[in-house]
């Protein structure tokens, strides 16, 4: 009986084995290598893109499958490898996406093209680890069966950038590269938690929440708003009147410890949280010289403390060239 069970001890330790080995043998990321194919222009320039920059660019969500073994009747058995947009930086969504995909050769190069830009112009740790296009996104919530498009001209995720193509404008696509762009910087800086918490400790808690201007104090007119402070701003002031009206909205914004309004309402309101308030001060910070925002802030002590510290993050921690 002893031999027996010696001899079943012994084969379920070689199964184990043979099964480790396989799992060693897997290589995923081998599946992200891009080949050259000089006969296929897209391809090909998926490639340079790829040997150029060591990022990339697909238009199927399926990168490819690996081979696991051979099955008791002889069919082959495939890992079949997908990017998974529900990946994010800090959580995983219970969602699932549907997608339109570009299938047109000219349409894909344009697109190209445009990653292309992106990278040069980026620093390298702003590089994703790659690109998705797609025509459209729609994505399902798994606890309500809710379906939505999805609106936005990209999605940033833990690995993958999402490009949605039928969300960007003509004329636009270098304000959504910049955006893009601010985006990665705000994801990255996340990972400074410690150096984050005094930055969310200079302004006053009560200070957020999408309130009126008004509402901090008396002084701020009834309904002001600080639209103009919004790098994006297209509204109908230019010039020297453009000016004055930012430096005013400079003297009520920045005695809080803001440079912009809520984006939601069009200035009228203060972010509605610090998370918020974060994307607003970069997306100052990469459109405004370093000298000129010292000589506009340098008045306003707040804003200054917030300054200091994501100067010092994006600078010396990323090592993104501001």
């Amino acid at each position: 009986m002893r031999k027996i069970f010696y001899i079943l001890y012994c084969m379920a330790l070689f199964a184990c084995g043979k099964e480790n080995d396989l799992d060693s043998q897997i290589r995923f990321d081998d599946l992200y290598s891009i080949q050259d194919d000089p006969n296929n222009l897209v391809q090909h320039e998926i490639y340079n893109i790829y040997k150029d920059y060591g990022v990339p660019v697909y238009f199927n969500d399926t990168v490819g499958k690996v081979f696991l073994k051979t099955d008791v009747n002889g069919q082959p058995v495939y890992q079949i490898e997908k990017l998974d947009l529900a990946w994010k930086y800090d959580s995983y969504e219970k969602i699932n996406y549907r997608f339109q995909y570009i299938t047109d050769s000219k349409r894909q190069l344009e697109v190209i093209g445009l990653i292309k830009n992106y990278l040069e112009l980026a620093d390298r740790v702003l590089y994703p680890f790659c690109f998705f296009i797609s025509e459209n996104v729609e994505s399902e919530n798994l606890d309500n069966d809710e379906i939505s498009i999805i609106s936005d001209p990209y999605l940033v995720g833990f690995r993958t950038v999402t490009i949605v193509m039928n969300n960007w404008k003509e004329g636009k696509e270098q304000a959504v590269l910049a955006d893009l762009k601010r985006s990665m910087i705000v994801q990255k800086i996340q990972n400074y938690s410690q150096d984050l918490v005094d930055f969310k400790q200079v302004s006053d808690a009560n200070w957020y929440g999408q309130k009126w201007w008004h509402e901090l104090a008396d002084f701020v007119p009834q309904n002001y708003d600080c639209n103009v402070l919004d790098p994006d701003y297209e509204g109908d002031l230019t010039g020297d009147d453009l000016e004055a009206k930012r430096a005013e909205a400079r003297d009520i914004a920045g005695r809080f410890g803001f440079v912009m309004g809520a984006v939601f309402g069009d200035g009228l309101f203060t972010p509605w949280d610090t998370k918020e308030d974060l994307k607003y001060f970069v997306k100052v910070i990469l459109a405004t010289p370093e000298a000129t925002f010292r000589e506009q802030w340098g008045s306003y002590p707040l804003v200054m403390e917030k300054y200091e510290i994501l100067y010092k993050i994006i600078t010396e921690k990323l090592g993104v060239e501001l």
